[in-house]
C-alpha cells in the first residue's frame, strides 16, 4: 500500500486563505469545538 505525502504547510495556507479574514480561523475552531461539545478549548498563539 502506499504512503500519503501530506504538505502541512500548504495545507493550512489553504485553510488559511478560505476565510476572509485569517482571525476567522480561531472562531470555526471554537464553533468546532462547541458543535462536538468539548469540555476544554486551548488556544496557543
Amino acid at each position: 500500500m502506499a504512503k500519503v505525502h501530506v504538505n502541512e504547510g500548504y495545507e493550512l495556507y489553504q485553510i488559511i486563505t478560505d476565510f476572509g479574514d485569517p482571525l476567522e480561523i480561531f472562531r470555526e475552531g471554537i464553533q468546532n469545538s462547541f458543535d462536538e461539545d468539548a469540555s476544554e478549548i486551548y488556544i496557543c498563539l
